[in-house]
């Protein structure tokens, strides 16, 4: 029982991590200039995708 909360809990955060980067992603589309636009948007989404990718992970992970 104490491993589905623990899942819950990191699965959670990784989630709102993942919801932080997609608003950077979105607020990095305000600089004018694509060079300083880019690095943002890059960061931004590589992150993003990680937090999910690891959310999905915790929350499908099996003890084995």
């Amino acid at each position: 029982m104490k491993i589905v909360a623990v899942k819950i809990v990191i699965g959670a955060l990784l989630l709102l991590l993942a919801r932080f980067c997609l608003f950077g992603y979105l607020a990095a589309g305000e600089y004018a200039d694509v060079e300083k636009r880019m690095p943002w948007r890059m960061g931004y989404g590589v992150a993003g995708v990680v937090f999910l990718w690891g959310a999905v992970r915790v929350m499908l992970w099996r003890r084995g």
